[in-house]
């Protein structure tokens, strides 16, 4: 009779932990982030969306400065949001641009480099969401 009494609760006990793993994965939010780079190698782009960062790196030793570009999702189309430098070389820290947005907003991002004020060699865009 003990044993039959230890099966139950430990079905019972299974059944109970499964359904609580159940509900805790079925609350949680969904993230994404990703990264890009540019077919030079020379700039890349993370975005976090846990937090909405944008992470713009130097991946080359060339003198040449890096762009990180993010448009945000609007009724009429894609709107420019941000255009995050990176000034710091390759040597330096990559740059973090700390955003907000809402939960569920539809982003894209690429990666340039950046040559007197313009955009160039840049990377396709990323698609995303905050």
């Amino acid at each position: 009779m003990d044993n039959l009494k230890t099966r139950r609760l430990t079905s019972f006990g299974a059944a109970v932990g499964s359904c609580l793993l159940a509900v805790t994965l079925a609350a949680a939010p969904a993230y994404a982030s990703g990264s890009v780079v540019n077919a030079e190698g020379s700039a890349g782009v993370d975005f976090e969306s846990y937090g909405e960062h944008l992470i713009v790196h130097d991946y080359a030793f060339d003198g040449r400065d890096t762009v990180g570009v993010l448009d945000v999702k609007t009724g009429n189309g894609w709107d420019r949001r941000h255009e995050v430098p990176n000034y710091n070389g390759y040597y330096g820290a990559a740059v973090d641009k700390n955003l907000s947005y809402a939960e569920g907003t539809s982003v894209r991002y690429k990666a340039c480099e950046l040559y007197g004020g313009y955009f160039a060699n840049c990377s396709g865009w990323r698609y995303d969401t905050a």
